[in-house]
């Protein structure tokens, strides 16, 4: 059953005015059951078989936490990525069904042209999922494969916390077609979350895009202070781009920040030393000596 339809009917049997209105078994409900069915056909056992007790409970618990079905070693990355993607969390993520038909012809014809078929070979062809690092490398080469640089970072994002960051930055950036079909704010709002997590789990390039949208006030409310907060979280690792802001912001004071020239150019002086090209114009214009 589909996560929004199991936490409601659960809600139903709280005695709750404020319960959410039910939800109707629609179309991304069946992609859903689809995806778990698929899950089931590769695995040979019924989703959530490892619970001995309470187990409508014990789903339900699963289905909060973003429970996402595990996948033994041998089954290929293109049939998890089908999965992955019928089973997102919210409704609105999951693929298409007639997308789901095209990937699974595709997947038909790969392993038919080698007179196998992945599920019943007693040698599957292994299916090698680009690491974190390979699909940072291909979202930056100009010619890169940004659609397996996704797959990568969705397929890594429940474990690695820059896989995790990737993940939020294609959404912000829409990177690719089918988030393009998403509206721009529900995007927004999805990278913000991401950004938030990822970034107080210590990410640099997270606490700096999460401090630039505190900033901002890009998808959150405006608040300078607490924008300074991660973007001295970012620059205290290393990250060039935060000095810049932070230096030019207490240089320049304003947006409810004090001026201040001393802690400004400080800050300056470190992201031109670290190369930051911006910041190098900014010192000679404003007679900061750097080196």
């Amino acid at each position: 059953m589909a996560p929004e339809k199991l936490l409601l009917d659960n809600n139903e049997n709280n005695n709750n005015d404020n319960k959410k209105k039910k939800v109707p078994y629609d179309p991304k409900c069946e992609i859903y059951s689809v995806g778990a069915l698929l899950w089931e056909i590769a695995e040979l056992k019924k989703p959530h078989s490892d619970i001995s007790s309470e187990l409508i409970v014990s789903i339900r618990k699963r289905v909060k936490e973003n429970y996402v079905l595990p996948f033994s070693s041998d089954v290929p990355f293109e049939w998890k990525s089908v999965v992955s993607r019928a089973t997102e969390y919210e409704p609105e993520w999951r693929i298409k069904i007639s997308d789901i038909c095209i990937e699974l012809y595709r997947l038909h014809k790969k392993y038919s042209s080698q007179n196998s078929m992945p599920p019943l070979s007693p040698t599957p062809t292994a299916v090698t999922i680009p690491s974190v690092e390979e699909a940072v490398r291909e979202h930056k080469s100009p010619n890169g494969n940004k659609r397996l640089a996704w797959q990568s970072f969705s397929y890594h994002s429940e474990t690695d916390i820059e896989a995790k960051y990737w993940y939020g930055y294609y959404y912000y950036h829409e990177e690719i077609p089918e988030l393009q079909r998403i509206s721009k704010e529900e995007r927004i709002r999805i990278a913000i979350n991401i950004f938030k997590e990822t970034a107080d789990k210590g990410n640099p390039s997270a606490q700096l895009r999460y401090g630039m949208c505190l900033w901002k006030g890009e998808g959150v409310a405006i608040d300078s202070h607490e924008a300074l907060k991660y973007l001295k979280l970012a620059a205290n690792q290393g990250n060039s781009a935060a000095m810049y802001i932070i230096g030019k912001a207490y240089w320049n004071g304003g947006n409810d920040i004090e001026q201040d020239k001393v802690q400004g150019a400080e800050y300056l002086k470190i992201a031109a030393n670290n190369d930051h090209p911006t910041a190098k114009k900014m010192c000679l214009e404003n007679n900061i000596y750097y080196l």
